[in-house]
């Protein structure tokens, strides 16, 4: 008899946990231009600018929330060639970041030294095709946090120079082909969604001919005018 409500009890329980509402899908985004509302996926700047990129999450609003303990990610990018280049200040956490529940900037704290502009930097794991990193950054929250559905969270930014012509893809990922967001040690599924990068030359527009026709008969008119005089 025990044995049979035994059965039945852990019968009734898995049966309840496989009705539970799926977990949110995280989505982890590159925003090329902060200054501007919503995510900008796509940028052109000038050769030899400089820029800063902005890396958010977020879910997918569609079931329930989000939530993780640990983010370990990079930004990744050059998978055209050395098109880009790390700025002068590198990766600053976003007091957005900072808010989960007794976050520790994990790589600061063991190695405060890899810390441009106030972020904790790790090694760089790079996969194909890309050519250069930022390097790890980690979060780990004590007690975990929730995502709040459909209101992207601003991480931290990344600032970047216009080294040569051509195109980059910029993309934010966990390392080893890992998810970057993780719950009680078990990784979670994750959307990466990248940004694209083109760097181009401003071209000084030239003279048109009937600019230039026009600007020599006024000359040849001032001419005749100082001969009269």
């Amino acid at each position: 008899m025990k044995k049979s409500i035994r059965t039945i009890l852990g019968t009734l329980y898995v049966a309840g946990l496989m009705t539970l509402p799926a977990a949110a899908l995280p989505i982890i985004s590159v925003d090329l231009d902060p200054t501007v509302m919503g995510i900008q996926s796509s940028r052109t700047v000038d050769l030899g600018a400089t820029f800063t990129a902005q890396i958010v999450i977020s879910d997918d609003g569609l079931t329930s929330p989000t939530l993780f303990d640990t983010l370990l990610l990079e930004t990744y990018y050059n998978d055209a060639g050395a098109i880009l280049g790390a700025g002068s200040t590198g990766a600053t956490w976003l007091p957005s970041a900072l808010i989960f529940p007794f976050a520790l900037d994990f790589f600061t704290f063991l190695s405060p030294s890899f810390a441009p502009g106030g972020a904790g930097v790790g090694p760089s794991f790079l996969f194909p095709p890309f050519g250069a990193g930022s390097g790890a950054l980690s979060l780990f929250s004590l007690i975990g946090t929730t995502l709040v559905p459909s209101t992207p969270t601003p991480l931290f930014t990344l600032d970047f120079t216009a080294l040569s012509l051509g195109t980059s893809t910029i993309l934010a990922a966990g390392q080893f082909g890992l998810p970057a967001m993780a719950a009680g040690g078990i990784p979670l599924p994750d959307s990466l969604m990248s940004a694209t990068v083109t760097v181009a030359r401003t071209e000084v527009p030239a003279p048109s001919i009937l600019a230039i026709f026009l600007l020599g008969l006024a000359g040849i008119g001032f001419s005749r005018k100082r001969k009269a005089i």
